[in-house]
């Protein structure tokens, strides 16, 4: 268990850069944009395997239709949008889940010399 905790732990600086980069440049729409658009390169040069693209790409395109749905209904805003939702956002959410996807397989995984648990019974 703990390896499989460290393992997890080095996705940490892809949270880290999510969090440090939209509470820095909330502000800059455009320069903020630019930072996920790096982050959002690094992370699918790194991870490209097809269960990965659809880890990115999925919530990219639905979490901004989700909040653009809350928004026009009145749940919330965001201080500096477009259309509804900030530029940066669907690049936010393909980030978020690519990093949670891949922390959630570090933690879970079995090694590879590890017997594989089945959930047939044999009598």
């Amino acid at each position: 268990m703990r390896r499989r905790v460290a393992r997890s732990m080095l996705y940490l600086p892809f949270y880290a850069a999510c969090i440090a980069l939209a509470s820095s440049l909330w502000r800059q729409p455009g320069l903020l944009f630019l930072g996920y658009a790096a982050l959002s390169a690094v992370m699918l040069w790194r991870w490209h395997r097809p269960d990965d693209l659809s880890f990115y790409f999925l919530p990219f395109i639905l979490g901004p239709f989700g909040e653009a749905f809350a928004i026009h209904s009145g749940a919330w805003q965001y201080s500096k949008p477009w259309m509804l939702v900030p530029i940066c956002l669907p690049l936010a959410w393909g980030c978020a889940a690519l990093y949670m996807k891949r922390t959630a397989e570090a933690l879970t995984r079995q090694p590879h010399n590890a017997p594989e648990h089945t959930s047939r019974i044999t009598v």
